[in-house]
């Protein structure tokens, strides 16, 4: 996960030092949103993670907001997120594992799909009824 978290801040701090020191909101989130997001989400689909992974990889999600907005208080970064119109990290990760889930429930004549009927429907209902 360290080295997903060092290609992520790679990509945040490129987009940043080509906009400048003070770049408006509204592109650098859309730009983070486009390339660095997907580094950071990349076949999380597929893994279930425990609680202090997803803490552990929400962090550079949320240094974006802490960067743009100047604070650390986790309260007034979901409210940024919110009022930006961003999901938080934990809230991605569980749409995008509910979206491969559905996906591969659907799939006919795989050995995948013949494993996610014998195993995985519980998961798949767990997060149902999270999101």
């Amino acid at each position: 996960m360290h080295s997903v978290k060092i290609k992520f801040y790679r990509s945040l701090n490129g987009i940043l030092g080509k906009l400048g020191a003070s770049p408006p909101v509204d592109v650098v989130l859309s730009l983070a949103s486009t390339f660095c997001n997907p580094i950071l989400l990349f076949a999380l689909d597929a893994l279930c993670l425990n609680r202090a992974e997803i803490i552990s990889l929400s962090q550079p999600y949320n240094s974006i907001y802490m960067k743009l907005f100047s604070t650390f208080n986790l309260s007034v970064i979901s409210m940024c997120q919110f009022y930006c119109g961003h999901l938080p990290f934990e809230y991605i990760k569980d749409l995008r594992t509910l979206t491969f889930l559905d996906k591969l429930s659907t799939l006919e004549q795989s050995p995948a799909s013949t494993l996610f009927k014998w195993f995985g429907k519980a998961e798949q209902d767990f997060f149902a009824v999270k999101i």
